[in-house]
């Protein structure tokens, strides 16, 4: 029980820390990589609703990174298994 505790936490730690990088970020490439971190973050954590939210409104933006856009329909196929 501890370990899955403390799996979860470390998660969230993640989470926390992307969410204060994002406020601090000037880089439109570098802030949606942070946003497709948290949304891997979210989802292993089980939050598949926010994860989703976060994904569709990344895929949808206008001249994403086709790269970007790729790991954004990828993890949006891992919310669908």
């Amino acid at each position: 029980l501890y370990s899955l505790f403390s799996f979860s936490f470390h998660f969230l730690s993640a989470i926390d820390f992307i969410d204060l990088s994002l406020r601090n970020c000037n880089s439109l490439f570098n802030c949606r990589s942070l946003e497709l971190k948290k949304a891997f973050y979210l989802i292993e954590n089980g939050d598949l609703s926010a994860a989703s939210e976060l994904l569709l409104s990344l895929k949808d933006q206008k001249n994403i990174d086709p790269g970007q856009k790729k790991i954004a329909e990828e993890l949006i196929g891992k919310l669908s298994s």
